[in-house]
Parts: structure tokens; sequence; C-alpha cells
């Protein structure tokens, strides 16, 4: 290839209208075009309109034929090695060209199974050896699938390296491919592997008649242009689980062998140019991988344990009250250790179950010098597993399970998010007791996993866009030592295992002032014994606590930053705006609907009236906590010498509403947008769980559909033009652009 395939500049700039013309008629036509509809429709009726509206397209005359370009075999391998200032890391890829595979028959279907297994497995040992301190790099993985177009699949590995190890990186990537090609996978890995595949089909299944219209129309699309079978997701279960049994450990190991040639070999590798970073050669690198083939390498020993997840049974405590809300069919329990807990039934899927807890604190009770502790206390903990097992055991354990739970501590609160299928419901809360009651201290997990931060932040400190957003959430927050976009080496080091221990123990020491909320398919009264057992049992020392209110200043007046930062000819545009906020019913959705009327109105004026942005955005929110505030960002980019002019149409058409509120059929669309928006979401195990945290957290009013109906109907012209004058101050906002480097030389 010798362009990028959107094309050069200087041809988007002098093409002829005639060649974009002629374009579209030769490959725009019916002989190559599907139509596929999905969703609440008569079948009968969609069929006519496809065949009154596409019937109308005249076939073509002479059409072209459209030609599948074969990729050449090469000998020798394909090596490129490319360097840049503003690259974000080091990164390589290894890819082994294979045929073409298909999905049409049975024996193609069963081929792709193997393929996965093979892929699965050997991603679970790369993520093993992602978790060791030493480990060379950030992550690493494989894949098989296509590559260029229809004409040819790859087998390819991959590593995200740590600076100064990109050849490490290769040579730890390639040893482990070797390992499976000399060794093969053990005949556990084989049977966890399958229990994880088992149990996604199984899950698709059960859930086969709640699927949306998007996911069927995408199957149909494929289905016309990669030829992909679509049995549907029954028949696929059944097809799994009659085929999966069968396929053998001497099977998948053979494919290693198969896929790994000494010809047809592709690398690449993409790295931060900078003083002092070595970046291999591609001469270096095609020595790598010839060498890889012969090094002697160990066979991989799989460690596994029977122990129990959860070997101390906690001691339970009742319900000592239960609410119904009739209503909104919710249960709101509360547990004699002070945990409150809301349960919903949903039938809107049939296997899964969300859900969500918070407590008071986060990190404002902590100082300024523990808030990297704090703020990366949660991600350690789960990166060094729980109760008896490490991280890479707790990963075997849970293999074919669905229950996943992690951990959080925000700047306010402290809590857990999960989720499960209903027969794995029991797991998913003896994960939530044990990071109450047993957290593990792994020194490897912490080195590890700060090795990583620290080298994946590095290289980032030179992108142009990282130092303009890095300098735009400085000066936001007048430069709040809380307020941490990229940490700097000095706040990285100020990171304690000690204290991460401490902070997170002390976040999880008392149930009792956290409030539980569990979405989807179960029936309340049968699992209520099991939520007094884990739930009620949780450790309960009756504390009373609240956040601190540590909100950082935002500067007063009119502050414009330039970051001359880009090689490109190119800047990003950042506006910020912030104040207090009135949290009421009618102010926050008059709010919200005023940042999308406002946004429809910038990409109208700034993209298709100006051609000044290839796209705009405009966003408001609002929270009441710790005191009700507000802020409202808008972003783009664009040509630098139109930074001026863009700027002052976002403040023209902030003025504009002040002054004349919207047009009434930019209020009817936002309407009518959020209504539909709305009548999905009612449909949502997800929604409520959001929806239902935020009346427990700020007391927002629970309403139903036809209820949220009248409320965005009831917002008038007059009432977005109140709401705009209140929090749309264009007399004091912050701006941040990013601008080539010549400009700043120029200006020199």
């Amino acid at each position: 290839a010798e362009r990028l395939p959107i094309g050069k500049v200087e041809v988007l700039k002098t093409f002829s209208y005639d060649t974009l013309r002629n374009f579209y008629k030769t490959w725009y036509r019916p002989d190559l075009m599907a139509a596929v509809v999905v969703g609440d429709i008569d079948p009968k009726l969609a069929e006519e309109k496809v065949r009154e509206y596409f019937g109308k397209i005249p076939a073509s005359v002479n059409p072209k034929p459209r030609v599948e370009f074969p990729v050449p075999d090469n000998d020798e391998p394909l090596i490129i090695v490319v360097t840049d200032k503003e690259a974000s890391g080091f990164n390589a890829q290894i890819m082994f060209k294979q045929p073409n595979s298909n999905l049409e028959t049975f024996n193609d279907y069963r081929n792709s199974q193997k393929r996965s297994l093979f892929i699965g497995m050997l991603n679970n040992r790369l993520q093993e050896l992602t978790v060791k301190p030493d480990a060379p790099f950030l992550y690493a993985g494989s894949g098989y699938g296509d590559f260029i177009g229809r004409s040819m699949d790859v087998y390819s590995l991959f590593v995200a390296a740590k600076e100064n190890q990109i050849d490490k990186s290769i040579e730890s990537v390639l040893a482990e491919n070797e390992k499976v090609l000399q060794f093969g996978f053990t005949s556990t890995e084989l049977e966890r592997q399958k229990m994880e595949v088992m149990t996604m089909y199984e899950n698709g299944a059960k859930e086969a008649d709640k699927v949306e219209s998007g996911t069927y129309a995408d199957e149909f699309i494929r289905n016309y242009l990669d030829r992909e079978s679509i049995p549907g997701y029954q028949k696929e279960y059944e097809i799994v689980k009659e085929l999966l049994p069968g396929i053998t450990l001497a099977e998948i190991n053979e494919l290693g062998k198969k896929w790994v040639t000494d010809s047809n070999i592709i690398a690449l590798v993409t790295a931060q140019e900078k003083e002092g970073v070595k970046v291999p050669t591609e001469l270096q690198v095609a020595e790598i991988i010839k060498s890889a083939r012969s090094k002697k390498v160990e066979a991989y020993v799989d460690a596994v344990t029977e122990t129990p997840l959860l070997a101390d049974v906690p001691v339970p405590s009742k319900v000592v009250k239960r609410t119904e809300n009739a209503a909104f069919g919710f249960t709101e329990l509360l547990f004699g250790n002070g945990v409150k807990m809301i349960l919903k039934p949903t039938d809107f899927k049939n296997d899964e179950i969300v859900m969500t807890a918070f407590s008071p604190g986060g990190i404002s009770l902590y100082p300024d010098q523990d808030v990297m502790s704090a703020t990366m206390a949660s991600t350690i903990i789960s990166q060094s597993g729980l109760g008896d097992y490490d991280f890479t055991g707790l990963q075997k354990k849970l293999s074919g399970n669905t229950a996943k739970l992690t951990p959080y501590i925000n700047d306010l609160r402290e809590g857990v998010n999960g989720s499960c299928t209903p027969k794995d419901l029991e797991t998913m809360l003896q994960l939530n007791y044990l990071y109450f009651s047993k957290t593990r201290r792994d020194e490897d997990a912490f080195n590890s996993y700060l090795s990583r931060m620290k080298n994946m932040v590095k290289p980032m400190r030179s992108v142009p866009r990282v130092i303009f957003q890095d300098t735009l959430s400085k000066i936001v927050s007048m430069n709040s030592p809380r307020v941490i976009a990229i940490p700097s080496d000095k706040q990285l080091d100020q990171v304690n295992l000690d204290r991460i221990m401490d902070i997170f123990k002390d976040r999880f020491a008392d149930a009792s002032d956290f409030t539980y909320l569990m979405i989807g398919n179960f029936k309340t009264d049968e699992i209520i014994p099991m939520l007094e057992k884990y739930i009620g049992g949780l450790p309960s020392i009756k504390r009373t606590e609240i956040w601190r209110d540590l909100t950082p200043g935002f500067p007063e007046g009119i502050i414009k930053v330039n970051v001359p930062k880009n090689s490109e000819p190119q800047s990003q545009v950042a506006m910020i705006w912030k104040g207090d906020f009135n949290w009421s019913p009618g102010d926050r959705q008059g709010f919200t609907m005023l940042m999308s009327i406002l946004e429809i109105k910038l990409r109208e004026s700034m993209r298709e009236d100006q051609g000044g942005v290839y796209g705009v955005s405009f966003n408001g929110s609002a929270s009441k906590q710790p005191r009700p505030m507000y802020t409202i960002s808008s972003q783009w980019g664009c040509n630098p010498d139109n930074i001026d002019t863009l700027s002052a149409t976002v403040i023209q058409e902030m003025n504009k509403i002040k002054k004349d509120g919207p047009l009434e059929n930019d209020l009817n669309k936002v309407k009518e947008t959020m209504i539909r928006e709305r009548e999905t979401q009612v449909k949502e195990n997800g929604f409520w769980l959001s929806y239902l945290q935020n009346h427990y957290l700020f007391g927002n009013k629970i309403l139903s559909l036809e209820e949220y109906k009248s409320l965005v109907n009831s917002i008038t012209i007059k009432k977005i033009k109140a709401v705009a004058n209140k929090y749309l101050d264009t007399s004091n906002y912050v701006q941040v652009y990013l601008t080539p480097k010549e400009k700043e030389e120029a200006a020199k």
C-alpha cells in the first residue's frame, strides 16, 4: 500500500465531482446490495416497503466486476519498525498469514471452536505472565481472524512493551508460544476453557428471546457480507454442546504447529522516539523471530487447587424491616447489621442479575498525600486475588462462572459493582463478602501493577492530546493536588502498599452504612435466606460517617490558555463552565434538554454551515453531592486558524438561546428523542440500577413512564430560556486549545 485508505490530503482537496459520482455509480448498485429490516414490525408490510422503494433502483448496465485482490505469500519475514515522537507507547505484533477460513458448514464451525479454544488458553497464559512483577510488557495477547479484506486470515501475537523492553517482550511472547508448540496445553486448561465457552453459549441461548434488534441485524449483515451461518442462539448452543466434548487436546495442540511457519510472517513494531529509548531494528526483530524456534523452553505447569472459595461461613443476621413499593415493583430490606438492600425483580433479561452498593466517605476522608494510594486501592486489591487465591488462581477457580464483582473507592463513596446469572448469585455474594473479610496483601501484584502504571503513563506525557487534557484538568481544578489526570512520578512514588491495605480495610470495615441495590431475574422471597447469610453477615461496627466537601475552586473570569505542542497543523479546543445548581426536577430536566439543543445548534452552525469541524460535543451534567453544582464542556477539533471564529460561534449560540430561547422544532426533536430513549430504558436492568441508586443517593423522585413523559412535555421554550440564563455564563469560563508547535516558534 502506498497511501492511507482515506486518501492523500491533496487528492481530498482537488478531486472532481465526477470522480465521486462515478465511484458511487460503479459500486452502489442493486446486485451488490442487501436490505435488512429488524424490529417491532409487520413482516408483510416491511417486505412490501422494501420492494416498493428498493425496487425502484435501476439495475446497472455492464456492471464492473468486484475483484477480491489476493495477498501474496512471502518467504522472508516482512518487518517494519516505525517510531514517532508522539507515539503513546511501545507495541509489537507478530503475524502468521493463514488461508481464509469460512463459517458455512458444521466442520467450519467445529474448526472455529478449536481456534477459539486455542486462543483462549494462550491468552490465559499471557495474562498470567502480565501480572508478574518482572514482566517486560504491560499486556500481551493473541488472536486469529481476518486480516486484509476477505482474502486471508492471520494468527497473531501482540505485546504492549515497557520502555526499552520491546525485544524482551517479543522474546517472551514467542517463548510462551513455543511452549505450546513443543509441549501443548494441559487437559485442565482445556477443561476450563470448554467451561468458559459453554457458559457463554448457554447464556446466549437463555437470552434468545430478549436479543435486541440491532444484534439480529448485525447477524444478517455478517451472513450477507462474510457468508457467516446464522443458526440462531438456541440452535448454536445445541451445536456447541454436541461438538465441544469431541474436540480433543491432541487436535488443539496440532493447531499451533500448523499456524506457525517459517514463511508468511509479518512483524510490526511501533514505538515512541525519544532520547535514551532503544528500539530494535528490523534485522534484530527478524533475528528474534528466527531464534525463538530454537530456544530451550520449559513446559507450562498448570497450578490448580480445590480449596473452597469461601471457607469461613458468615454469621447471618435477619431482615428486621421490609418495605414494599408496589408502584415500582421493588422491596426495601433492612438487615440486623444495618445494611439496607433494595431488590427489584424483572423479566427484562432471562439470565441476568446486576448489583451495586454505595457508602459515604471515599477518598475525601484522606489527606492529599494519600490520594494516589486511595485512588489505586480498589484496583490493587482486585489484582491481589481474594481469600486463599491469588489473582491467577481466582480466575481459574471462577472458570465457567459468570459472577463478577469489583470494589471501588471514588471521591465521595466506596462500594461494589457486580453482575451474574441467577445460578451464580451465591458466588457473587461470596466475592462481596470476601472483600469485607479476607483481602490479600500481595507484594508481587502491587509491584506488577505499579510497574505497568509507570510504564503506561511515561510515554503518554509526550503525547500532545494528553498534555492538552492534563493542562485543562489542572486549570479547571486550580491545580488541586486531589485532581489527577496524568499522575507525575512524584505522585506515583507516594503510593504505598501498607497505606493501600489500611485505606481499603478502613473503607470496607463497616457495612452498616452501605446500601445495596439488586435488579434482575430472581424471586425476592426465595433469595432472602441467602442474602441474610451473605449481606446480613457483613461486618458492622455502626460508625457514623459522611464525605468531606473538598470541591476544588474554579477560576473567575475568562481564562484562555494555549498549549503549543502539536506537531500536526490541527488544533483541539475545550471550553468549560462550572457553577452552583438548583437541584429541582424542572431545572434538572430543563438543563439536560438545553445541553441537547445546544449540541444540535452547534453541529448545524460549526459543521454544516461553516464546515469548520468534523464533530462538536456540548455536554453538561449536574451533581447534588458534595453540593449542587453543574459542569458544562464543549470540545472540537479544527484548523488552528479557525479557533477564534468557532469559539465565538459557541458563545453566540449560547447568547442566542438566552435571548430568544430555542426554536420550537429543536425543542420538539429533543423531547421526542428523550421519550423514545426512556421507553427503551425502562426495559433495561442497568437503567433501573442507576435510577434507583439516584433515588436513594439524592432523593430524586421515581417517575413512571407517563409521569416522565409529562415532565418532558411540560418543559416550554420559556423554561429552557430561563434555564439558559441561569447556567450559561458567557463571562466566566476556561478555554484551552492545542495548537501546532510552529505557532509558538513563530510567536517567539
